[in-house]
């Protein structure tokens, strides 16, 4: 390794060969720069600075040296040079490496000292103002943090990165458990970058932390909406609807304990106020059959129907609510209101077999047989199931054997049809 520095420098020396001293020493601090950006010959590095501090080029050499000292992590080599230089005549940005060496080395109140400087003349200078608060933060002095970034926010003209100081200022509030300030700071973030995911996500947990798993959950699937698939969002809202699953479960079970303890002791108003709140937990099936149940015994039969209305337009491919409705025929609600709650569900679900084939039905009950034909020739059109359609058929013949329609019934039962075939077959 030694052998190539010696040619490396050998054949560096025949290259100057005659150059005047000035622009050697220039050459010799770009050519430092250069292997500095390589950041592996700091041997090279070294001997170009030494060189250059031998010719008396200080004010050349010394930028660079700071900075390359600096990336290197000697901050005991830049201090020990702050003595004899003097910091207010080198750019800001050297004069912030300074700073940041002398917290490195446990010099926090003359960095601080500097960093005040460096504040008061360049306030609106993003790097500076940033490190100086974050080192005002480090040591706790939460006011002096946030009187700079405001100072800042109140003066810069490039609001392109004040998304960033919003964000700092979120947790400078979290730090003194200002949960208010820090919920506005980070709305205020999301609202100048909403590509900013850490915004979403640290409001997010300021959601979770008050107790408002909902309000977080909301937040998330938004986010994901807004930001796409981001892994950060997507754990939290995938950690957050588990966790939110598990407690609305054991949350329902208890509370369907109570409400069916409550009905069997007649509490109905009760029992059906507990099943409101299970229900409020997501869907659940047992606890949707009670409240039928309770409202019909507290005499709220149109709200029953209401609710079995709007549960059969959720899923019209279950017959579960239709059978609920002939149980209520059975034991006695008006059939007015019944047969509306039918009409309304198969004209809102036209397309779907069962509203048309049950209300098909409930007219062949009411004798109503040109009505009935009218839904059970939709339901027979709309499946391609076998069975179905041979249902559907069956109703279709005893609707015009009851009304004496036989060329009709002749002329359906004759079709080429295997599912119209089954059908005479069960009809005779």
């Amino acid at each position: 390794m030694k052998k190539l520095i010696v040619l490396h420098w050998c054949f560096y020396a025949v290259s100057l060969f005659g150059i005047p001293q000035q622009a050697k020493d220039y050459h010799l601090y770009f050519w430092a720069q250069y292997n500095q950006s390589l950041n592996t010959n700091h041997d090279v590095v070294d001997t170009c600075y030494e060189i250059l501090f031998n010719n008396n080029q200080k004010d050349l050499a010394y930028p660079g040296y700071i900075a390359y000292l600096a990336d290197t992590k000697r901050y005991k080599e830049i201090v020990s040079i702050l003595p004899s230089i003097k910091k207010e005549t080198f750019p800001e940005e050297t004069q912030l490496l300074f700073a940041q060496a002398l917290e490195a080395v446990g010099k926090k109140k003359e960095a601080e000292e500097l960093l005040m400087q460096l504040v008061e003349k360049q306030p609106t200078k993003t790097d500076i103002v940033y490190y100086a608060a974050s080192v005002y933060a480090r040591n706790n002095d939460v006011k002096k943090a946030l009187e700079i970034i405001d100072t800042y926010l109140d003066n810069t003209h490039d609001t392109s990165k004040n998304f960033l100081f919003y964000f700092f200022k979120a947790q400078l509030f979290a730090q003194v458990d200002n949960k208010e300030s820090v919920e506005n700071m980070l709305k205020k973030t999301i609202e100048l970058n909403p590509n900013f995911e850490q915004a979403w996500l640290l409001l997010g947990v300021v959601y979770q932390e008050q107790g408002n798993q909902e309000k977080a959950l909301e937040l998330y699937q938004k986010a994901q909406q807004h930001l796409g698939t981001r892994i950060g969002i997507q754990r939290q809202l995938m950690a957050l609807q588990a966790k939110q699953y598990f407690v609305n479960n054991q949350k329902q079970k208890t509370t369907f304990d109570q409400a069916v303890e409550l009905f069997k002791q007649d509490k109905y108003k009760e029992s059906l106020q507990a099943i409101n709140q299970c229900l409020s937990y997501g869907s659940h099936e047992p606890s949707k059959v009670i409240k039928i149940e309770l409202l019909c015994r507290l005499g709220n039969c149109k709200e029953a129907l209401s609710w079995i209305t709007e549960w059969i337009q959720d899923d019209p491919t279950q017959t579960k609510w239709f059978d609920v409705l002939e149980t209520l025929n059975k034991a006695g609600l008006n059939k007015k209101d019944i047969e509306q709650t039918l009409v309304t569900v198969a004209q809102a679900k036209a397309n779907y077999y069962l509203p048309n084939y049950y209300l098909g039905g409930w007219y062949i009950n009411a004798h109503a047989y040109a009505q009935a034909l009218t839904y059970l020739k939709k339901a027979f059109a709309i499946t391609k199931d076998i069975k179905k359609q041979q249902q559907a058929a069956l109703l279709m013949m005893l609707c015009y054997e009851h009304t004496k329609q036989w060329s009709k019934l002749y002329q359906f039962a004759t079709q080429p049809l295997n599912e119209i075939n089954k059908a005479i077959t069960l009809l005779n």
